[in-house]
């Protein structure tokens, strides 16, 4: 996959995870800790980290969850939420709406 590829799907799961955060009312706990990495690095990071199915760790990987002030168990709840949001149908992307 080239590079501009990589980036096009990096942002297409970008903009589904800040969907899902902000729909569950985490996104500024969560960007308060995953310790001011960007979140497209993050994503970026955790793809090149995992490959296909990296998805699902975004969230797990993001930092470490019994050192947040929300706890492990918030975040693990959060954690099962997210993995069962990918399950939904998934729209087309941008590189597959360009074909």
């Amino acid at each position: 996959m080239s590079g501009k590829e990589d980036l096009i799907m990096s942002l297409d799961m970008f903009n589904k995870l800040l969907e899902f955060l902000r729909e569950k009312n985490v996104y500024d706990k969560f960007l308060n800790n995953i310790n001011h990495e960007s979140l497209i690095n993050h994503i970026i990071k955790i793809r090149k980290e995992r490959g296909e199915g990296y998805e699902q760790f975004l969230i797990t990987s993001a930092f470490w969850w019994d050192e947040s002030r929300e706890g492990f168990m918030f975040w693990n709840k959060i954690d099962d939420t997210w993995r069962q949001y990918l399950q939904r149908p998934k729209p087309k992307t941008m590189m597959e709406s360009l074909w």
